[in-house]
């Protein structure tokens, strides 16, 4: 069998590409559902689920970043227990449950010191309790 010629893979290759970039994307309220229904299955620790989903959504909205943490547990690069923390302390900071949000990101964070995405979802935790804070400020005065 004859294999095929480097400029015919990358045709092919541009190919998918200009499809995949013409395909629509998902409207913001069902990315917004994909992203949730993810998070929440990567939360439980449903990792496979969860990356089945984020696939999907990602095929549709590319420039969603939610992939990147399951993929690194999928191939290898940090435990699934730290992602899960990870998501937990979204969906806790989401929540407005600070003290639960700052334990599952410390819990990231150490068993993972040197995962930047565990100290970024850390960072993100205050960013939300900072936001929310400045919302209650503002409706008070």
């Amino acid at each position: 069998m004859k294999k095929p010629s480097s400029s015919y893979t990358v045709v092919a290759l541009a190919a998918i590409v200009t499809f995949l970039a013409a395909s629509p994307a998902l409207p913001t309220e069902a990315s917004d559902a994909a992203y949730e229904k993810g998070a929440a299955l990567a939360a439980d620790g449903k990792l496979d689920e969860a990356l089945a989903v984020f696939r999907e959504a990602a095929s549709r909205d590319p420039q969603n970043g939610s992939l990147a943490a399951i993929r690194d547990a999928d191939e290898g690069r940090v435990s699934a227990e730290v992602v899960k923390r990870m998501f937990r302390a979204m969906q806790h900071a989401n929540a407005g449950r600070w003290a639960e949000a700052d334990a599952d990101a410390d819990a990231a964070v150490g068993l993972a010191p040197d995962y930047v995405r565990a100290h970024s979802i850390k960072g993100r935790c205050y960013s939300c309790r900072a936001a929310s804070t400045r919302r209650s400020r503002s409706s008070i005065g």
